[in-house]
């Protein structure tokens, strides 16, 4: 008699793939040029929750696209200062001058990380007067 062959597997086809919502500590791609301003102020929103690293990594995405963006290079400064990171903090506010040397803000930031710098180095000279002294 007459015999059909068997079906085939049924093929499902692929899910797209929509990126969710970013995992916490995680920055998404930089994308479309328009992110750019969604980054820095993501960035702004990041120092005010007390998150310095996540603002700095925002920044640096939007630094990837524009180097001279004088929003990301103060915020980065102020998430390094946060950090303690101290010479990249002063680097970053220093270039924000040197593109507008009367930015208030990044004038008084800028004497807050030299403050905060010498003062550790105070800290540091007094614990080593303590071990040799």
């Amino acid at each position: 008699p007459f015999a059909l062959p068997p079906p085939a597997p049924a093929r499902t086809p692929p899910k797209p793939t929509v990126p969710g919502p970013p995992r916490p500590g995680m920055v998404p791609p930089p994308g479309p040029p328009e992110r750019t301003v969604l980054h820095a102020n993501l960035a702004a929103c990041q120092l005010l929750l007390g998150q310095p690293q996540l603002a700095a990594q925002s920044c640096d995405r939007v630094l990837e696209r524009e180097p001279g963006h004088l929003k990301a290079l103060y915020r980065r400064g102020v998430a390094q200062a946060a950090l303690g990171n101290l010479e990249k903090a002063t680097a970053d506010l220093k270039k924000v001058l040197a593109i507008d040397p009367k930015n208030r803000a990044a004038q008084e930031e800028l004497g807050k990380v030299v403050i905060q710098g010498k003062k550790q180095d105070a800290g540091l000279a007094q614990g080593l007067r303590k071990m040799f002294g």
